[in-house]
């Protein structure tokens, strides 16, 4: 009997080194991605917006998820409602984080919905696939039902599987496979 509690109490004890190995490690990514945070409270490489988008967002959203919404999360946020966005897939992006904040996004919403084309699909041509994943996604986080909307683009993007069941642009890719499905 007390070599099972000896094995629990050990057991117990491992867990708990594991779980504040992985508390010091995201503290300390956090601060990193805090130290990295642009003066104007965006993240990434300024001189390429859409990169910078996508980065912001990115942390932003992982900020929120871990409960970390301070002073950087604030001035990222306030960056990103300021930026006039006219792609599709970072529009997207943009209303999900936003969305999470709490902000109404009624009429970004109405814009992404501009983007759509007669065909279902989402954006432009080459990059229908990641607009259209995205724009979906982004509708489905923020409720919309108007299938009239929904369902072109639903039926576009199974449309454009490729052959091995995979999506992407020219060949099917897994980031894009693992955002559609």
């Amino acid at each position: 009997m007390n070599k099972i509690r000896l094995l629990i109490l050990l057991a117990m004890l491992l867990c708990s080194t594991q779980g504040m190995a992985q508390e010091d490690a995201i503290t300390k990514g956090i601060g990193w991605l805090k130290g990295t945070q642009n003066t104007s409270g965006s993240w990434g490489d300024e001189e390429k917006f859409g990169s910078c988008v996508i980065d912001t967002t990115a942390v932003l959203d992982t900020f929120h998820y871990l409960g970390k919404t301070d002073i950087a999360y604030n001035q990222g946020i306030e960056w990103l409602g300021t930026q006039a966005i006219f792609s599709p897939s970072l529009l997207a992006r943009k209303i999900k984080t936003l969305a999470e904040f709490g902000t109404d996004t009624s009429s970004l919403i109405e814009l992404l919905l501009s983007y759509q084309n007669e065909d279902g699909s989402f954006g432009g041509y080459g990059i229908g696939n990641l607009d259209t994943i995205l724009s979906l996604s982004t509708l489905k986080s923020a409720n919309y039902t108007n299938n009239s909307v929904i369902e072109p683009a639903l039926l576009w993007l199974i449309a454009n599987q490729k052959e091995d069941g995979g999506f992407g642009f020219d060949e099917s890719n897994v980031y894009l496979t693992s955002l559609a499905i």
